[in-house]
């Protein structure tokens, strides 16, 4: 027989009256939500769960908390200004000026943006801008027509985890049009696996993820440059993703065939 979980507690208390295809089969399968964004999905989940110490740990139903991460997706998605002001026959200052302008009148999210503090971590403009273009041509799916918010930097390392919003403004919602739960019934599978300790080990040695995360944490160079264009407030304040996932079966032997396989992957460093 199989070991079916109670629904969360969450769910019972809700107002929601038709919690059904849930109740049977847990939260969907979502099959329009690519695998690159189940895998980022699944590892913004592990980086939150591990900077509380009880990655792949499944105690109780947690909430998930992730970085919105808005300074630095405005730079990287939300800015159509900043090559041409590259070619502009100026000198540094008067880009970094114009720049500043310019993306303070198309920002979205941020009630009182200040982008100042990019000035001093960088010899000039040109470089900063250079490091976009980087960041923007190895960016998951970056040349899909997606809005800004549902785009993704690539997972260097922990400062490059974000979750899917919808931005109207200043107002900032969590979505689930492109992170759809698959992520998140991912993660539940490999706690429920008994491979989580080693999953996560190897994971923490390719820098993705860490347990050490603080205002300190620097990591590998690709994550410093990543790091490099984020405020402060893109390191504070995460959202709670909201009521949590379900995954009715406690124990399958699929769980244990997913987690080996991603330990062969993870294993080929």
């Amino acid at each position: 027989m199989l070991e079916i979980l109670p629904r969360p507690q969450q769910i019972e208390q809700s107002q929601l009256n038709m919690w059904v295809d849930e109740a049977i089969w847990g939260h969907r399968l979502y099959d329009e939500q690519t695998p690159w964004l189940c895998i980022l999905e699944m590892l913004c989940i592990t980086q939150s769960e591990a900077s509380n110490g009880r990655a792949f740990v499944e105690s109780k139903p947690n909430d998930f908390k992730i970085y919105p991460r808005l300074y630095l997706r405005n730079i990287l998605f939300n800015n159509p200004h900043i090559e041409a002001i590259a070619t502009e026959g100026l000198d540094d200052n008067e880009r970094w000026q114009m720049w500043m302008d310019a993306i303070a009148s198309n920002v979205g999210g941020l009630a009182s943006p200040d982008f100042s503090y990019l000035k001093s971590r960088f010899e000039s403009f040109k470089d900063f801008a250079e490091i976009v273009k980087f960041l923007q041509s190895s960016a998951i799916e970056g040349d899909s027509n997606k809005r800004w918010s549902s785009k993704f930097v690539f997972p260097y390392g922990p400062d490059c985890l974000y979750e899917d919003l919808r931005v109207t403004g200043e107002k900032v919602t969590n979505d689930r049009r492109f992170f759809g739960r698959t992520g998140e019934l991912l993660y539940l599978m490999l706690c429920r696996s008994g491979r989580g300790e080693e999953i996560l080990s190897r994971l923490e040695n390719t820098g993705i993820i860490t347990h050490n995360y603080s205002s300190e944490y620097r990591g590998s160079k690709w994550n410093q440059l990543v790091l490099a264009l984020q405020s402060p407030a893109d390191r504070s304040a995460p959202r709670t993703s909201g009521s949590p996932p379900y995954l009715p079966c406690e124990r399958l032997p699929e769980y244990e065939q997913l987690a080996d396989d991603w330990l062969n992957i993870l294993r080929c460093d």
